[in-house]
């Protein structure tokens, strides 16, 4: 199949096209698909996404397998990968892809072809970025991905051509055929339960939420709705709402009955349930739906929770329901202190006083309260960071989260900073907490990073010596240095050389002593690492 896209071929919606196909395949049949989970920020959570993909496909009779990079080690990806491939032989590849993926995505694409597998692609990058994507794969999805997958495994069971599947680009010989849009799914209620078992144990035994919530042994994501009906500038849920414009509501909401069946379903699977992690943008929404969730949630389920949600829901009311549910933690973007920015710059008109309000209500019902926040956005001083740490010195989170920005494409802001010369649109970072792509006359990359750091050892630590060391470590960039940088290496270097010694207390002393006289003698290059292995046990 050409990978070169020769033309562009638009077709019309067959108005035929099920939403959501689940009925079986041919009975006997066998077709085994591998997800592919490119996690290269290695958070330890499940991808509901996925999980819901695969139990579609599993109602259908289909059988699936997931690759994911979670616990691999950087610069082991190929390997592994290749491994899971010859060994599970998999009918079609399925990638799920962010932008911060996708230089690795590419690299995994390239051995799939080398194997003759038909490879797809979905997610935030496919989606936004199809004309990047659509040289590499065979197909790729545009948006909501239940139905267009279901679509594209009973055709190739049957042997006939996917191009012309709704939400999809196929390349074929002839050039890419690109199809509009299907409408989405109404109901969610009527897709079949995640399948969670998909995702090594590590996802729900050992969920990063358990860094940041408490140590709750066994952790649930799950997602309670679709479609946040806000246009913030860097996300891409605003340029998706507006594509899917005419094909069905875009804002829809599990039943709570049905939050429970999935809920009790993830408790029986595991054998408990200690935690629950909404992956919802928002939650606080109808006043009845949250009365009715929290009816049955208390008696039925009782575990603690945490929600994600826009400042202006947090009611008094609200909150008192929700609280009452059980709610430990409620997650708000804050964004930026910078009201000016927000507002002109992120489409975030929220004013000063509500996100006071937001960060402070809860508390009053006992309710943690963590707050996001992005750091190095376009047009974003050291005078205008200072305005981001006296709010958070004021509304004093009991936690927060502090990213770098990066420009996501399908954004608008992304659009932006490409216009103003800011980012080439070509490059990328794995770790939105240790670098910036934006080139800006206003702050340095690195005085950047320097905030960040401080932002997140200094922010909400109470007290005057917290106040008193940011200033002065950002001012004073050798004082920074020192606690930043000079001292965790030190640290290191000390954790290291003690490991070293240590393992000389399993040799005989002629062979201790043999090894530290041997170490004592500067040794350059390459024999520095025959050096270290001959220091481990048993060498």
């Amino acid at each position: 199949m050409s990978r070169t896209p020769v033309q562009l071929k638009v077709i019309a919606h067959d108005a035929r096209t099920e939403v959501l196909n689940l009925k079986p395949l041919p009975e006997g049949a066998v077709f085994k698909v591998l997800f592919v989970y490119p996690n290269v920020q290695r958070t330890r959570t499940a991808q509901v996404g996925i999980a819901v993909l695969s139990a579609c496909l599993k109602r259908m009779g289909g059988q699936t397998r997931l690759f994911d990079s979670t616990t691999l080690h950087r610069g082991h990806e190929m390997e592994s990968f290749q491994r899971a491939v010859d060994e599970y032989q998999p009918d079609l590849l399925a990638y799920s892809v962010r932008s911060a993926e996708w230089s690795l995505v590419r690299e995994l694409l390239a051995l799939g072809k080398s194997r003759g597998i038909r490879q797809i692609a979905g997610g935030p990058h496919p989606t936004h970025a199809p004309e990047e994507t659509i040289p590499h794969v065979d197909a790729l999805v545009i948006g909501e991905g239940e139905g267009p997958i279901t679509d594209i495994v009973r055709r190739l069971q049957a042997g006939e051509s996917i191009a012309g599947i709704p939400n999809t680009w196929v390349n074929t010989p002839d050039g890419v055929v690109k199809s509009p849009k299907r409408d989405l799914i109404p109901d969610l209620d009527i897709l079949p339960l995640p399948d969670w078992r998909l995702f090594d144990d590590i996802h729900h035994r050992h969920s990063y939420i358990r860094d940041v919530m408490g140590d709750y042994e066994v952790v649930a994501a799950i997602e309670g709705s679709r479609g946040c009906p806000f246009t913030c500038t860097y996300c891409s849920n605003s340029a998706l709402m507006e594509s899917y414009a005419g094909h069905g509501s875009w804002r829809r909401e599990k039943s709570p009955q049905r939050i429970m069946e999935e809920l009790t379903s993830f408790r029986d699977t595991f054998g408990s349930l200690d935690f629950v992690y909404w992956v919802d943008e928002i939650w606080l929404t109808g006043l009845e739906r949250l009365k009715r969730f929290r009816d049955l949630y208390k008696p039925l389920i009782g575990a603690p929770f945490s929600i994600m949600e826009r400042p202006e829901c947090v009611t008094e009311e609200k909150i008192k329901v929700i609280a009452d549910a059980g709610l430990y933690c409620i997650c708000i973007g804050l964004e930026t202190g910078d009201e000016d920015l927000r507002t002109r710059l992120l489409d975030r008109r929220t004013k000063l006083d509500v996100l006071r309000r937001a960060f402070t209500l809860p508390k009053r019902y006992g309710i943690k309260v963590h707050a996001f926040t992005m750091l190095g956005l376009p047009g974003q001083d050291a005078a205008s960071l200072m305005k981001t740490w006296r709010f958070m010195r004021d509304i004093m989170p009991h936690s927060a989260q502090f990213t770098i920005f990066f420009p996501l494409k399908g954004t608008r802001l992304h659009d932006q900073v490409v216009q103003m010369g800011l980012y080439d649109g070509k490059g990328t970072v794995e770790d939105v907490y240790e670098g910036t792509v934006l080139r800006q006359e206003c702050i340095d990359k690195k005085l950047v990073c320097r905030y960040r750091w401080l932002f997140q050892t200094y922010a909400i630590r109470p007290g005057w010596w917290p106040i008193i060391a940011f200033h002065v470590c950002r001012k004073v960039g050798l004082a920074y240095w020192l606690l930043f940088k000079a001292g965790p290496a030190c640290s290191r270097a000390i954790r290291y050389q003690f490991g070293r010694l240590n393992n000389l207390r399993r040799c005989t002393p002629g062979v201790a002593l043999r090894k530290i006289a041997r170490n004592m003698v500067a040794v350059p290059g390459a024999a520095v690492s025959r050096l270290t292995r001959s220091l481990t046990p048993g060498r």
